[in-house]
């Protein structure tokens, strides 16, 4: 017997429903940039997160959640980026991207079938090109997916912290009262959304971007 939450989930239209635009991060410096030999950090264009209903090999018919990206690089240099994408609720429930074959090839078929994308393992195979001064930017593209279930389709609001796109980080020393280990902290993309409606009743459209994106260490 399906679940009321499943019923409710089987009413998702699968089909493309219309773009969304992409939101631009340029990499702006942020304190503890300084402390850094060197640095570098890379642009993140984004799609709000969506979801869509697939049948994931040995569990079943499952509600994914998924993002679109492209990475540009003006650093000067080539760039390897292995980008990690954790999703933290309102609630503190905590979810990292995972690797979905069969979500990713439903992605994309709704999103543009001429257009292949990276999963968080195949991007990091070969470096991220330099943009040329002039022309088009060289656009590396992703997906990033998370299943999270009730818990992740509950929450209200949440945040995706984006590491790998810098090779910024700092090490921040214990105060010396304990003998905890120095613990590393690496520049990374903070993306704050709000998603306003009920679980009964999923609409993408209604994640909403809710607040600046923002730099930090973590």
């Amino acid at each position: 017997m399906l679940s009321m939450l499943t019923s409710a989930l089987l009413m998702v239209v699968i089909g493309a429903d219309g773009p969304f635009n992409f939101n631009t991060v340029e990499p702006n410096p942020t304190d503890g940039d300084q402390r850094v030999p060197d640095i570098w950090t890379l642009s993140l264009n984004y799609r709000s997160p969506r979801f869509i209903m697939v049948e994931i090999p040995g569990k079943g018919r499952r509600l994914v959640w998924y993002m679109r990206y492209y990475i540009i690089n003006n650093s000067g240099k080539p760039r390897q980026v292995i980008p990690k994408f954790t999703l933290v609720t309102d609630k503190g429930d905590v979810f990292e991207d995972i690797i979905l074959p069969s979500a990713q090839k439903a992605v994309v078929m709704r999103e543009d079938p001429t257009r292949p994308l990276h999963n968080s393992v195949t991007i990091a195979k070969d470096n991220v090109p330099v943009t040329p001064t002039e022309g088009h930017p060289l656009e590396v593209h992703g997906i990033a997916f998370w299943e999270g279930g009730e818990k992740l389709m509950n929450a209200k609001s949440f945040e995706i912290f984006v590491t790998g796109l810098s090779n910024g980080y700092v090490k921040v020393e214990g105060d010396g009262k304990t003998a905890t280990e120095p613990e590393m902290l690496r520049k990374t993309l903070r993306l704050p959304f709000t998603k306003p409606g009920d679980i009964f009743n999923p609409d993408a459209k209604e994640i909403r971007i809710s607040g600046s994106p923002s730099w930090i260490y973590r």
